[in-house]
C-alpha cells in the first residue's frame, strides 16, 4: 500500500514542529529562525517523499536518504532550535518569560521543560 508512506511522511513532519510547537505551548516564543528551519525540514521532506513516490516505477532504489538517517536529522534539527531558544533568551534578559497570552496563565513558576533548558531567570 502506498498510504504507508504518506502516514510515516506526515508523523516525520509532526515531529520536525516539535520544537517550536512546544516553546508556544509553554509559553515561549519560538523565533523566526526556529520557524524557518521548522518550514525548510517540512519542504525536504515532502520533496523526498514525491521523489520517492515518483521513483517508485522501474527503479528498484526507491530511497534517496539511508533508513536510519532520519533520528540524526531529527536530533541535529532539535540541537540547532534549542540552542538558538537558549541563545535567545541568554542574550536578552529584559525578555519577559511570561506566557504570549494572558489566557495561558496555568504556567506555575517554572515548568519542567525551562528548567531543563535553563531558561528559567531567577528574581
Amino acid at each position: 500500500g502506498g498510504g504507508g508512506g504518506g502516514l510515516a511522511c506526515g508523523l516525520r513532519i509532526v515531529f520536525l514542529w516539535a520544537v517550536p510547537m512546544g516553546a508556544a505551548v509553554i509559553g515561549l516564543a519560538p523565533g523566526a529562525l526556529n520557524i524557518l528551519l521548522s518550514i525548510l525540514a517540512t519542504a525536504a521532506e515532502v520533496a523526498l517523499f514525491v521523489m520517492r513516490n515518483q521513483n517508485k516505477s522501474g527503479k528498484r532504489r526507491n530511497s534517496i536518504r539511508p533508513a536510519g538517517f532520519f533520528p540524526l536529522q531529527l536530533l541535529g534539527l532539535y540541537m540547532v532550535q534549542l540552542w538558538l531558544l537558549m541563545f535567545y533568551y541568554a542574550s536578552d534578559p529584559d525578555e519577559p518569560l511570561a506566557p504570549s497570552h494572558p489566557s495561558q496563565a496555568l504556567r506555575h513558576g517554572g515548568s519542567a521543560a525551562e528548567l531543563a533548558l535553563g531558561l528559567d531567570h531567577p528574581s
